[in-house]
């Protein structure tokens, strides 16, 4: 039996917004009592009443690298992952209204073990700079909790997919074929 599985626009909305949920939810997963930012800092206070700050005069921007600099770290995870696993790749850009919004990894074929190990691998980062919080004791704590809180958030576009396809398809079998944009076989 083969199962097409197809992203659209309402998908990519539906990213977006499991993209906020995520965010949301980091902050009682990591521990996080509140976060507060005021103009040159950002402090959090954790649950066990520890806080961090983070002061720059250039926070903006830091903000902004920290963003950057957590995606690219992330498709890194992707790419590496599919390196290691064997399957070849290209990188695309996903845009909403003509703007670049997401970067795409592009395959032509893969096993469906394969799509979920790749999709889920930027996790470890996730799970690395958690570990690393939890036992350091400097303010560059702040800088990882937020690097910690972007990753997940911007894998709502991996877990989305992994749903969508998983619920389509009903199994962890089968081999993903690309037949058009954002459009793929499983054949099971």
């Amino acid at each position: 039996m083969d199962v097409y599985v197809e992203f659209s626009q309402r998908d990519l909305y539906a990213t977006i917004l499991l993209s906020l949920l995520l965010l949301l939810a980091a902050q009682p997963l990591l521990a996080i009592r509140s976060i507060g930012f005021g103009r040159d800092y950002i402090y959090i206070v954790f649950s066990d009443g520890s806080f961090s700050i983070l002061y720059s005069s250039l926070l903006h921007l830091a903000i902004i690298l920290v963003a950057v600099g957590t995606v690219t770290l992330h498709e890194i995870f992707h790419m590496l992952t599919l390196k290691i696993i064997g399957v070849d790749f290209k990188l695309k850009p996903i845009t909403l209204s003509r703007l670049p919004v997401a970067v795409q990894i592009d395959y032509d074929e893969m096993e469906m073990w394969q799509y979920l190990i790749t999709a889920l691998s930027p996790q470890t980062l996730t799970i690395a700079l958690i570990i690393i919080v939890h036992f350091t004791k400097y303010d560059f704590k702040t800088l990882l909790v937020l690097t910690a809180i972007l990753n997940f958030a911007s894998s709502s576009g991996d877990f989305y997919g992994i749903v969508k396809t998983l619920i389509r398809v009903r199994s962890v079998r089968g081999r993903i074929i690309k037949v058009g944009k954002l459009r793929y076989l499983i054949k099971l």
